[in-house]
C-alpha cells in the first residue's frame, strides 16, 4: 500500500453495484477515496470543478447509463487535455467484443466485464487498485 490515499471515480448508474463495489474496495484499502456518481455528465461537472493535484488515479466507468453513456464519457474524457491522462477502465455487464473493441479505440485502459460474484468482485477489485497503486 501507498502512504497516501487512492482515489478512484466510480459512475455508474447502479447504487447496489457502487456500494458492493466502495465496500470491496475499503476491506482491500480502507484509505481508498471513493467517489460514486450516476452518469457521466454528473461526472463530467465533478471532474470540471477539480484541481489538478485532486483528479481521481481512476475512472471505472458503466457502459450503459443514461444521459451520457460510457463511451460519451470516454470521447469527451480523453479529448479534454485536464482528464485524458486519467486511466479509465470500462466495468460492463456486456461480454460483447465489439464494445470491448470501442472502449479500448477510445482510450480506455482496459474493459472489465462486470463479475456475477462476491469474490469475482473483490478479485477486480484487488486488481484495480494494484494498477493504481503502481501508476503513482
Amino acid at each position: 500500500m501507498l502512504n497516501h490515499k487512492t482515489s478512484i471515480l466510480f459512475v455508474d448508474d447502479d447504487p447496489d453495484d457502487a456500494e458492493l463495489m466502495r465496500d470491496t474496495f475499503r476491506e482491500i484499502d480502507p484509505n481508498v477515496i471513493f467517489t460514486h456518481l450516476q452518469d457521466g455528465w454528473d461526472a463530467i461537472i465533478y471532474l470540471q470543478k477539480l484541481k489538478k493535484n485532486q483528479m481521481p488515479h481512476l475512472i471505472i466507468l458503466d457502459l450503459n447509463m443514461r444521459i451520457i453513456n460510457g463511451f460519451e464519457f470516454l470521447r469527451l474524457v480523453k479529448n479534454e487535455p485536464r482528464f485524458s491522462h486519467i486511466p479509465v477502465v470500462m466495468y460492463s455487464t456486456s461480454y460483447r467484443d465489439r464494445d470491448r473493441q470501442t472502449s479500448i479505440s477510445l482510450g480506455a485502459t482496459s474493459f472489465i466485464t462486470k463479475p456475477e460474484t462476491g469474490e469475482g468482485m473483490a478479485d477486480a477489485a484487488r486488481k484495480l487498485l494494484e494498477f493504481c497503486y503502481n501508476i503513482h
